[in-house]
């Protein structure tokens, strides 16, 4: 028999990929316009994210969502790439790239997943901020959809954290990616577009 700790984990990945799928659609609709700078390091990151939040809370199931992402970002990086669907990457991508460096020296030479774990959380918010800016000053270059599938991916991940691991670090990756997350789909909800005039 499955456990909690299992169907929630295994939740919250299948969401994850859902709204990869929903999300790469609609940006080949022109209904979302992505950022190749987080979308570019976002893919790395993923990965860094992914294995050293897998060694720092020692449960795979946990950290599946993680895993699930990083497939997803490098899809959609290299989507966007060849079909052009993105705006170009600024000197930030730079920062982002000698944080992950980072990171990986801590965990390599350090053997301190957990602190690594934390410059990868603290890169993912640089990465994203392009993002934020763009979608707080114009709502239409995002569609929330895929953004409230993964948000709710992330609190079913962070309950899942809160309940059943027993390293109290281990919310925090959830816990920031929800609020990034959570962020862009209400910054991009129909209400606010209202505001807004729609582009051309």
């Amino acid at each position: 028999m499955l456990s909690i700790t299992t169907v929630f984990g295994v939740t919250a990945a299948v969401l994850h990929g859902t709204g990869y799928v929903l999300y790469n659609i609609q940006t080949k609709r022109r209904d979302s316009e992505p950022n190749i700078t987080t979308w570019m390091i976002g893919a790395f990151l993923a990965g860094l994210n992914a294995f050293s939040y897998r060694a720092m809370n020692h449960d795979t199931v946990m950290a599946l969502q993680f895993f699930v992402g990083t497939v997803g970002s490098i899809l959609t990086f290299f989507i966007t790439l060849f079909t052009g669907r993105f705006s170009w990457p600024e000197i930030r991508a730079w920062w982002c790239a000698a944080l992950a460096f980072i990171a990986l020296l801590v965990w390599w030479y350090l053997r301190n997943a957990t602190g690594a774990n934390f410059i990868v959380l603290f890169a993912v918010l640089v990465s994203f901020q392009p993002m934020l800016e763009g979608v707080l000053k114009d709502p239409h270059k995002e569609t929330p959809r895929s953004w409230v599938i993964w948000t709710v991916a992330y609190y079913i991940s962070t309950i899942n954290v809160a309940l059943f691991s027993d390293n109290h670090w281990a919310f925090v990756s959830p816990l920031v990616l929800l609020f990034v997350h959570g962020s862009i789909a209400v910054l991009s909800r129909s209400a606010r577009k209202a505001l807004f005039p729609r582009p051309e």
